[in-house]
C-alpha cells in the first residue's frame, strides 16, 4: 500500500467575491492556546502517524499532530458535521489528493488531554479527512498544527509516545529545559522557505546537495525521476525498489554528520509541494516516521533549529 503523505497540505483561497463576502475563512488569528510553562500530551501512534486523543464539537476521536499544518486546529468536516459550513477554497495534500476548504461556524469546544479545553473557536478550517479515515484510522476527527504551540519549543518522543511543549523566551529557556538531562546527538539549522509552517533543511546524499522537509503526517518519502533512481542505484546510494516501491537510501548526511541508512517510499516525478521549498535542489526528500522514531526531537520554530537527542 502506498504511504499516505497527508500531513502537509496546501490551501488555495476562493474567488475574490468570496473573500470580500466571507473574510472569516482566514486562519484563526494568533491566540495563546497553551498557558503553562510545560505541557505534555500523550501520543497514540497509528501506522506511524502521531495522534492526540480528544473531542471536537462533542465528537470523540483522534487529532493528527501535524508539522505540516499551520492553523492551530483544523476539523475533519466529513466526520464532525457542520451543516452551515461554507466552501471558501480548495487545496491538496502532500500526496496529491485534492479537497475543498470550508469555513466552519463556531466550534463549541475542543477537548484534549492534560485538562486542555477550548470553547467557542472562531474561523476554524474544515477539510474532509477521507484519506486519513480510510487508510489510517476511522477515528480521525482533525488536525493540531503549529500555531497551537506558538511561543513554545516542541519535544517529540516516538519511542515513549508523547509531545511536550516548553514555553520559550529570548534566552531560549524552553529549549534549555527540553535538553536538560538529555544526550544531544546533533543540532541542525532549519529553513522554512516561503511558508513558516513548513520546516526543511539542507543535506547531502554522498556529495550531492538536497533538501529535506519535515512532516509528522507522513513516512519517509523520496521524489525521484527514473533517471535519478538509476543514477543513485549505480552510485550505491539506493537499493532496488521492493514490491511497494520502497528502497533504502544510504550516504545521507546532515551538516557532514552521517545519517544511518533509512527506508523511503519512492514516488516517481516531482513533489507536489516543491513550490514551497524555494531552496530545493534537484533532490527533495521528506523525513517522516522512520526519521522521528530514531531520536527524541526538539524543534525551535522561532530560532529555526532542530536538536536530535538519544531516544
Amino acid at each position: 500500500m502506498k504511504t499516505l503523505w497527508a500531513g502537509l497540505a496546501s490551501f488555495v483561497l476562493g474567488a475574490s467575491t468570496a473573500l470580500a463576502q466571507a473574510p472569516a475563512h482566514q486562519d484563526q488569528p494568533a491566540t495563546t492556546y497553551l498557558v503553562a510553562d510545560r505541557v505534555t500530551l500523550p501520543l497514540v501512534l497509528v501506522k506511524g502517524y502521531p495522534f492526540v486523543e480528544g473531542s471536537i464539537h462533542g465528537t470523540k476521536g483522534k487529532l493528527l499532530l501535524d508539522l505540516g499544518q499551520k492553523p492551530a486546529f483544523a476539523v475533519d468536516d466529513h466526520t464532525v458535521h457542520f451543516p452551515d459550513a461554507k466552501v471558501v477554497g480548495h487545496g491538496f495534500f502532500g500526496s496529491g489528493q485534492k479537497f475543498e476548504v470550508s469555513q466552519l461556524p463556531v466550534v463549541d469546544s475542543i477537548m484534549l488531554p492534560s485538562g486542555l479545553h477550548f470553547e467557542n473557536l472562531q474561523n476554524v478550517r474544515g477539510t474532509p479527512g477521507l484519506p486519513l479515515e480510510q487508510d489510517i484510522t476511522p477515528e480521525f476527527i482533525g488536525w493540531i498544527g503549529v500555531e497551537f504551540w506558538k511561543g513554545y519549543v516542541v519535544r517529540l518522543d516516538y519511542r515513549h509516545p508523547s509531545v511536550t511543549f516548553f514555553r520559550n523566551n529570548a534566552s531560549d529557556a524552553g529549549e534549555h529545559a527540553a535538553e536538560a538531562d538529555e544526550a544531544i546527538v546533533q543540532t541542525i539549522a532549519l529553513d522554512h522557505g516561503n511558508r513558516h509552517d513548513l520546516l526543511s533543511m539542507q543535506a547531502k546524499l554522498g556529495d550531492r546537495p538536497l533538501t529535506i522537509s519535515l512532516d509528522t503526517g507522513s513516512h519517509n518519502t523520496a521524489w525521484l525521476t527514473q533517471e535519478q533512481i538509476t543514477m543513485l542505484q549505480k552510485e550505491g546510494h539506493m537499493t532496488a525498489l521492493d514490491a511497494e516501491d520502497r528502497a533504502t537510501l544510504s550516504g545521507l548526511s546532515l551538516d557532514d554528520q552521517a545519517v544511518p541508512p533509512m527506508v523511503f517510499e519512492v514516488q516517481k516525478g516531482e513533489a507536489p509541494t516543491k513550490q514551497f521549498f524555494p531552496h530545493a535542489n534537484g533532490l527533495l526528500l521528506n523525513f517522516g516516521y522512520e526519521f522521528f522514531i530514531r531520536y527524541k526531537t526538539i524543534l525551535n520554530y522561532e530560532q529555526l533549529r532542530m536538536t536530535l537527542l538519544k531516544p
